[in-house]
């Protein structure tokens, strides 16, 4: 089973837009503001479909629900191919964002599900780091196939439309995934929805750790989704005026930043396939994965500190930081999923995972608007120095936990199935 996850991980990251897609909607004509609405109603959506999709994998089906989000992604993608019109991405978002909410917590669970059945609980963090990984190396991948087809195509429609080809492999590898990953094998097995809804909340109101940990990947991973795409302007910028300015390069705007974002994001996945796979390591470097994320916001304070500088003072400073912060994340991300499976139950282990990645969300829901207009607002596109708030917003959310985050209690026994 591990080479279908891995499968799973390497096909769902073959996004050949997603290095581009700022600059894509930058080329529809868009603004950061309008970009930051449609990245809000993405998240809107995320939230409102997140929790009761856990809830649907979790009862019913796991595997129909994520061929169901790769069908999503696939629609989705072909529209925001071809149209230009704010409404009409507005449409394409929501399709996507559908698409996550069927998939996000769902697969996790069932890595943890072939985990438990196969006895190796304790390897939890070193599988998913490993899984994870081959995410990251998809997503290098992608990097180059699309940097190929920004070169010879001068267009970002084409890595729309190639990248719904990864959405129907990932339908047939979802095929081979045995039925035993599902929670409930038979109809008189499941409880009812309300009963599934009910056994959750008794965890989380009977384990307040579980509500901390929400409120922490609300911070750092949603600080880091808010502003992580504004690398791509930033590298845009840069490649421009490096390559058609200093260079006199006879090359359009959108191959120059194809040169120069291609092989940033190549890096920077590459990095972030190794920090993935040795989160392990570095977890038992700090003796568990309580004191590892401690360890991770204090590292996240000096990043953010440094970019806010770099962005005043020093630009390229700022572009090598948002480089090491991807990497810190991807550290960051088997970490807390294994401290969500330490504390909480398998049977409702794709709802507590939802629950996590909707509040992350919220995060990126209520800022992004916020941080585009803000932008906009202290120079707009091609402003290099007007990025600063990216920074001081994530400083101030790393400073709040970093003085406020306590050690949480590693004794307290994993509740099971209610």
């Amino acid at each position: 089973m591990l080479f279908h996850f891995c499968t799973y991980g390497f096909l769902k990251n073959q996004r050949y837009f997603e290095p581009f897609i700022y600059l894509a909607f930058l080329d529809k004509g868009l603004n950061f503001f309008q970009i930051g609405l449609l990245i809000g109603l993405k998240e809107v959506t995320l939230n409102t479909l997140e929790v009761f999709s856990g809830i649907l994998a979790d009862v019913f089906s796991r595997r129909k629900l994520i061929q169901l989000s790769f069908l999503s992604y696939a629609v989705s993608f072909a529209v925001l191919a071809f149209v230009h019109q704010v409404f009409l991405l507005s449409f394409a978002m929501i399709l996507y964002a559908i698409g996550d909410s069927f998939r996000t917590g769902t697969h996790k669970a069932m890595i943890f599900k072939w985990l438990q059945l196969n006895g190796k609980t304790d390897q939890k963090t070193k599988v998913y780091g490993y899984t994870r990984s081959w995410s990251k190396l998809g997503s290098a991948v992608s990097v180059i196939l699309a940097s190929g087809l920004l070169l010879y195509f001068d267009s970002y429609e084409p890595v729309f439309y190639f990248s719904m080809i990864p959405c129907l492999l990932g339908i047939a590898n979802i095929c081979f995934y045995p039925e035993s990953l599902e929670e409930y094998k038979t109809p008189s097995q499941r409880p009812s929805i309300g009963q599934h809804i009910s056994n959750t909340w008794n965890i989380m109101r009977e384990r307040p750790v579980l509500r901390r940990l929400l409120v922490e990947a609300a911070g750092f991973e949603g600080v880091f989704l808010t502003i992580k795409d504004y690398l791509q302007p930033l590298l845009k910028t840069a490649a421009v005026l490096w390559l058609t300015g200093w260079l006199a390069l006879p090359i359009s705007d959108t191959r120059a930043a194809t040169l120069l974002v291609g092989p940033v994001y190549f890096v920077l996945f590459i990095g972030s396939a190794v920090a993935s796979r040795l989160t392990h390591v570095f977890v038992r470097q700090y003796g568990n994965e309580e004191k590892a994320s401690r360890a991770l916001w204090v590292m996240a304070v000096w990043i953010y500190a440094g970019m806010l500088f770099g962005f005043i003072y020093l630009p390229v400073m700022a572009l090598s930081l948002f480089v090491f912060l991807h990497i810190l994340l991807n550290l960051w991300r088997p970490t807390i999923i294994s401290r969500f499976d330490d504390y909480g139950a398998s049977t409702q282990g794709a709802t507590l995972l939802s629950m996590e990645s909707q509040a992350r969300r919220f995060t990126v829901m209520l800022m992004a608007p916020i941080l585009g207009w803000i932008i906009d607002f202290s120079g707009g596109k091609d402003n290099m120095h007007a990025l600063w708030p990216l920074a001081l917003f994530g400083l101030v959310v790393c400073l709040i936990f970093v003085l406020s985050t306590r050690e949480l209690d590693q004794a307290e026994p994993q509740i099971k199935a209610i």
